[in-house]
């Protein structure tokens, strides 16, 4: 069985997924900023709680796809696994070129149709660090290489 890659459309659901997750947080970060009195939120606290956020998201952009997640929350509620090109998980390095990368691609979104375009569904930030997006089945039985435990 060959490798399933993952479309434009389940990859764009899965980014989907992450920006609601994290319009959420900064939602609830906004929140609390605005029940705090004027005083503070004029004061350099707001402006370290900006930079801590966006220091987390950035984070959670790189760390994510080179845990045991092997991709973004978003990415593994859709089975998508974010690979490198021996189909294992990729290391930070990749992930942090992968993420420069699609940063850079935000700036021109057209680039985004690398992914509808390319054999393999690749975006331009996924040739960048050597990696792919692949689907999977979420059911270890349906994984390649499963063997039944003998009980069953």
């Amino acid at each position: 069985m060959g490798r399933r890659y993952a479309g434009a459309g389940q990859r764009l659901v899965a980014q989907l997924i992450d920006s609601l997750m994290i319009m959420g947080i900064w939602g609830l970060i906004l929140l609390i900023l605005a029940l705090i009195p004027d005083t503070v939120v004029k004061s350099p606290v707001s402006v370290i709680i900006f930079i801590l956020g966006s220091a987390a998201s950035f984070f959670y952009q790189i760390a994510m796809p080179a845990s045991h997640f092997q991709g973004t929350l978003g990415k593994y509620w859709m089975g998508l696994k974010i690979v490198d090109e021996s189909g294992g998980q990729i290391s930070i390095g990749k992930s942090i070129v992968r993420v420069i990368g699609l940063n850079a691609t935000g700036a021109f979104p057209l680039l985004y149709l690398f992914v509808v375009f390319n054999t393999n569904h690749q975006g331009l930030h996924d040739m960048m660090a050597s990696t792919s997006v692949l689907k999977y089945d979420k059911n270890p039985a349906m994984q390649p290489g499963h063997v039944p435990n003998a009980a069953s």
